[in-house]
């Protein structure tokens, strides 16, 4: 019997192995790279696996396959590897050593991240700015400065959803106040055009409303719209204060204190993507003051969004894409108390699976 079920399980990987190769080799790289010129990243990270499964080496086959793991769930530690295989090879798409430079960069490797995102300027086609990397580079110097203070979070529940609709995880709203709406409400026509709807904190008895809008211009800013005696609301304030950029600016939230107004920014001292900040409201100028980066580890190299903690500063919500696939979101339930990271002496030597080169050793 053993012997009959192990001889139908061969049958059956077989099978499957003769329907995944049966593309040849320039058919699987063609349909490949049309995918990933599309970035489609997640799409294409099964052919490049089985391309590299024929052609190991395959200086391009790495570059696009680490690339891909980029945009892949809890695998883009993974993506170093590959990636730095790749940008040894002579010859190699300039754009390896970008997507190099991210890798390192997502992975709190600011100075290695910054040395391949200059690299890959001094490679590239001066007229291809597909890339904002200047930014990046500023957001490498920010995350190491950032880096002296890390900390720790206590994670009590985290879940992957779809990004258009995270904020559903966001289920223990009685400790928060208030309820998460998505309002057509307040886009501008501009958000009309962009095809952005903003996604706000609507508090009980809310006398005013903060939002993220484009406005008449090319980048989101923080609004706020206040309830007239008559009920119904004014017109769209670009928010006073220092809280807005040049970059993008979104998911506002105020603490029911009033005192204290988180939100996700691009700009600002942001270590890579959207960072979460706060701003402290003064009475005295009638608006909110110099953001502050609420710091490691509630914010990270990858995108970290909508901050919205409850009444007794206990516990929070935050969305992150930095362990999740393109397209999605993971939600984090966290307490808000803060734990240090220790230092830790390792007795015998250290090697790094991420990164065999790199002799150094972070707690993360």
């Amino acid at each position: 019997m053993n012997c009959k079920l192990h001889t139908i399980r061969i049958l059956f990987f077989l099978l499957i192995a003769q329907f995944s190769f049966g593309q040849t080799e320039s058919e699987l790289k063609e349909n490949g790279d049309k995918l990933f010129e599309k970035e489609q990243y997640v799409d294409a990270t099964p052919i490049y696996l089985q391309l590299l499964s024929l052609n190991p080496k395959n200086a391009d086959y790495n570059f696009r396959y680490g690339t891909c793991l980029l945009y892949n769930s809890f695998h883009k530690s993974k993506a170093i590897r590959y990636l730095s295989y790749a940008v040894k090879q002579p010859n190699i798409d300039v754009r390896a050593f970008y997507f190099y430079g991210k890798s390192l960069h997502l992975n709190y490797q600011f100075k290695e991240a910054i040395q391949f995102y200059s690299t890959y300027l001094s490679k590239r086609v001066k007229k291809d700015k597909r890339y904002n990397v200047e930014r990046e580079i500023e957001m490498c110097k920010n995350g190491q400065k950032l880096l002296v203070t890390f900390t720790d979070i206590v994670v009590k529940n985290k879940k992957e959803i779809d990004q258009s609709k995270f904020f559903r995880l966001y289920d223990n709203m009685e400790t928060v106040g208030g309820e998460i709406l998505v309002s057509e409400e307040f886009q501008s026509k501009m958000d009309k055009k962009k095809g952005h709807v903003p996604i706000l904190h609507f508090p009980p008895n809310a006398k005013a409303i903060y939002y993220s809008s484009y406005g008449n211009g090319d980048n989101k800013d923080i609004y706020v719209r206040r309830r007239l005696p008559n009920g119904k609301w004014g017109e769209p304030q670009l928010l006073p204060g220092q809280v807005n950029t040049q970059e993008d600016e979104d998911f506002p939230f105020l603490h029911s204190s009033g005192d204290f107004l988180f939100f996700s920014s691009k700009g600002h001292n942001s270590m890579g993507g959207y960072d979460i900040f706060m701003s402290t409201f003064d009475p005295n100028t009638n608006s909110f003051g110099k953001p502050e980066n609420v710091d490691f580890a509630i914010s990270s190299p990858d995108d970290d969004l909508f901050y919205v903690v409850d009444k007794t500063f206990q516990n929070a919500y935050f969305a992150s894409a930095r362990q999740s696939e393109n397209g999605k979101l993971h939600v984090y339930n966290v307490r808000v108390a803060r734990v240090p990271i220790r230092e830790v002496i390792i007795m015998g030597d250290f090697l790094s699976e991420i990164n065999p080169e790199n002799k150094k050793c972070l707690s993360m």
